[in-house]
């Protein structure tokens, strides 16, 4: 990259003023490396410039190297030279969900927002949809030391250091806004630390929060008596297996990304999952029968290999723990508003509804507490910090988008 003569910006030409402007987002990391930048129709309007102004500004962005232009695609910011962005650090993120979904999505903008505070010299490359496996396979590589960060429902951590397996017992929390107060309760550091000292993984953030988890059934299942015997699929966690035999139902350990495939093929009759990944995958194409019982209150976590993140430069650390924390936030406070838009669209495509009395589920599941009577005092800690509110669920209710029984 070539250097810039330095000059009184204020007495330059406009097109000099411009492109200095824009530089410096670019180095700031304010754009990123392969991102589509600004067309010149978008410069004339935003600096009230004439096109031949314009053309200007990208020539010289050009000649430094700072954006590429490609015929008949656009423009793109291209990688910053090692003298201008320094070395880049490179950190894979596993991730278990299609890029539509709003958790995969967040993980963009967590990626992004890294970049940002760190001036481009961390690229998160986001390996979604399974592809380095199922949960389980990718936190035995996390564990190993083979995979450097990983994004996904917290109901996993419990794989990897049981006393988790407390925040995965049903009818635990009693909303999201109760999850948001564990989140940042004592309780949780407590969790989250011995994690650290265990098993030598860090908790960047665990401030995610979602809707609570639905059925979605190949048959209407309105009682605790339409779920025995049924195949019903959940993830490779014990508290998911343990919940679901113990209401009867035949559990079947499967990797998300065969879920489909499984519905299809009838391998499975039901299935277990989060309410903000449901649409995208469409499973309602397939099992149209949802039943909300209100189960589990789960939330999204990013996690981090300790010896990865102490090999970082304390910026770099920094950044990490700062856009996960927010970044959850986002995620969190837009998470029932997507649920309700995605709710509509799978009505409209032939999903119903399923309107029933949880309370039969919640007391024949409550043995489980008995047998988990080393956790009555966390039990305890968290039942005390549940909240006033409701969530507002707002399931369908009207005539024709679900059944009442």
């Amino acid at each position: 990259m070539s250097p810039i003569k330095q000059i009184n910006i204020e007495a330059a030409p406009r097109y000099r003023q411009i492109h200095q402007e824009i530089r410096n987002l670019i180095v700031e990391g304010k754009f990123l490396p392969g991102e589509a930048f600004f067309t010149e129709k978008e410069i004339t309007q935003k600096y009230g410039v004439s096109r031949f102004t314009a053309q200007h500004v990208f020539r010289l962005l050009v000649e430094e190297g700072l954006v590429v232009r490609r015929q008949g695609l656009g423009t793109f910011v291209k990688e910053l030279a090692s003298s201008e962005a320094g070395e880049i650090v490179t950190l894979t993120l596993g991730s278990l969900h299609v890029p539509e979904t709003p958790l995969t999505q967040a993980q963009f903008l967590f990626a992004r927002r890294v970049a940002e505070l760190v001036r481009n010299q961390v690229h998160v490359e986001i390996k979604h949809s399974s592809i380095l496996g199922s949960g389980s396979e990718q936190l035995n590589l996390l564990s190993k030391g083979k995979l450097d960060m990983f994004c996904a429902g917290i109901d996993w951590l419990e794989k990897l250091e049981p006393s988790w397996e407390i925040v995965n017992l049903p009818f635990l929390f009693s909303s999201m806004d109760h999850a948001k107060r564990f989140t940042q309760s004592e309780t949780a550091e407590c969790l989250r630390e011995e994690l650290l000292q265990k098993k030598q993984i860090r908790v960047l953030a665990d401030n995610w929060l979602r809707p609570s988890h639905i059925i979605f059934a190949k048959k209407p299942c309105f009682e605790v008596e339409d779920f025995l015997g049924l195949k019903l699929r959940v993830p490779s966690i014990n508290t998911y297996r343990e919940l679901w035999r113990t209401l009867g139902a035949s559990p079947v350990d499967l990797a998300f990304s065969e879920i489909f495939s499984a519905l299809k093929s009838n391998r499975v009759e039901a299935v277990d999952v989060p309410r903000d990944v449901v649409y995208r995958e469409g499973f309602h194409r397939l099992a149209p029968y949802v039943t909300h019982t209100r189960h589990r209150y789960s939330r999204g976590c990013i996690v981090i290999s300790e010896k990865c993140f102490q090999n970082l430069r304390s910026d770099i650390q920094e950044a990490l723990i700062t856009a996960a924390r927010e970044v959850g936030e986002i995620f969190s406070s837009s998470s029932r508003a997507i649920w309700e838009e995605n709710k509509q669209r799978m009505i409209k495509e032939g999903a119903r509804f399923i309107i029933t009395d949880t309370e039969p589920f919640r007391e024949k599941s409550a043995i489980l507490y008995r047998s988990k009577s080393n956790y009555d005092k966390y039990f305890e800690e968290i039942t005390a910090m549940k909240v006033s509110s409701v969530e507002a669920d707002s399931d369908i209710s009207s005539c024709g988008t679900s059944i009442c029984k």
